[in-house]
């Protein structure tokens, strides 16, 4: 479906985290924990989602610069949930300059290798980045959903927004 007949909507929201959707993209805003609880419940939204759309989704996450590095099991959770999802694409965005969101985007490049079969998938350290590569991606795989960059960052923002 064209996604000019897509709305944002809110799936879940926590104090540490938001799960949203545009048609059939899943938006995740991890703001400061990435505890095993909050993921698994975030992987909880991700595995319903995706499964009342057996052709694949595409993945949004956004991680804010006071998330915490996520600890083994949380890392194990997303591993799990993530081997048994179809993903069309998926662009994850660690948000600041510093150290410990150059080891968190290294970490997710890492985790990656570990999940072949989650391609194409990017990690960025800037959302307009993450949107431009994604959705030049997607559109490949998916042309009928019509993807601009543009009308993705609007998307988000207006997501981001509702927090």
């Amino acid at each position: 479906m064209d996604n000019t007949q897509w709305e944002v909507r809110v799936i879940s929201s926590t104090e540490h985290i938001h799960n949203g959707s545009w048609g059939d993209i899943m938006f995740t805003l991890i703001r400061d924990s990435s505890a095993p609880v909050v993921i698994k419940s975030a992987m909880g939204d991700l595995a319903r989602f995706a499964s009342a759309r057996p052709d694949g989704i595409g993945l949004i996450t956004v991680i804010e610069e006071n998330a915490s590095f996520p600890p083994h099991e949380s890392r194990n959770i997303m591993i799990q949930t993530l081997r048994q999802t179809k993903l069309i694409g998926s662009a994850t965005v660690v948000v600041g300059y510093g150290f410990r969101a150059a080891a968190v985007r290294g970490m997710l490049n890492g985790l990656s290798k570990f999940l072949p079969h989650i391609r194409p998938f990017r990690v960025f350290r800037r959302i307009p980045d993450a949107c431009l590569w994604f959705t030049t991606t997607v559109s490949q795989i998916r042309p009928e959903w019509n993807l601009t960059s543009k009308r993705l960052e609007f998307a988000l923002e207006d997501f981001f927004n509702q927090f």
